[in-house]
């Protein structure tokens, strides 16, 4: 699990969007910064396997590109089922970064700006 520190080192995922096409990326980076920063590697080594956790990452980029390619051919627009899939990826590294976050906190949303990913101190009120 990372410590409170560690999260507000790594400050924020993504801002200013909430298209999956964007998040994907930028979440994907944000989760392989965490795995191949050795303090936060050795910090969530109890909690998950960094090895099998970046090959996790090296799908998710692969997915990203494949995305980005359909559409760049023109042979898919971002909806139906390619959205389907990147929506699939973005909520994935959600769950997995949402894992590793310090007790009382979470990975998602700023729960004033939904456009700002990253890890947040729960609200107990």
């Amino acid at each position: 699990m990372l410590t409170v520190e560690q999260v507000q080192t790594l400050g924020s995922a993504s801002e200013g969007t909430l298209r999956s096409r964007d998040l994907l990326p930028s979440l994907a980076g944000y989760y392989q910064v965490i795995l191949t920063t050795l303090e936060f590697a050795d910090a969530i080594a109890s909690d998950i396997s960094v090895p099998m956790a970046l090959q996790f990452v090296a799908e998710a980029f692969g997915a990203y590109q494949m995305a980005e390619e359909a559409n760049a051919d023109h042979q898919l627009d971002y909806d139906g089922d390619v959205l389907d899939v990147v929506m699939d990826w973005v909520f994935d590294l959600e769950t997995r970064l949402n894992e590793i976050a310090p007790e009382g906190w979470y990975f998602g949303c700023h729960p004033h700006n939904g456009s700002d990913y990253g890890y947040w101190r729960c609200d107990t009120e």
